[in-house]
């Protein structure tokens, strides 16, 4: 497995993993927030390859104006690698 950081080039296999999980994990209606995230805050989102394919993905997000504390954002998994 190799982690890098998110290239925009990545997008429609972000896209394509959060589709998978619908309905189980996700809504449709949480796609816009999705393209927001990768958007605005893409310089700590991460992807994650298996033989040269994008099937994971994942952000962190530094809480600094509520509390000294970090989030994960995004994170998700190919449905069919889940398990």
């Amino acid at each position: 497995m190799n982690a890098r950081l998110y290239q925009t080039s990545d997008l429609e296999a972000v896209v394509a993993i959060f589709r998978s999980n619908i309905p189980k994990y996700f809504t449709p209606e949480e796609e816009p927030g999705l393209h927001d995230c990768l958007r605005d805050y893409s310089e700590h989102y991460y992807v994650f390859e298996v033989d040269g394919d994008v099937v994971g993905a994942g952000g962190i997000a530094y809480n600094v104006l509520a509390d000294p504390t970090v989030s994960l954002c995004w994170g998700m998994v190919q449905n069919d690698h889940i398990g």
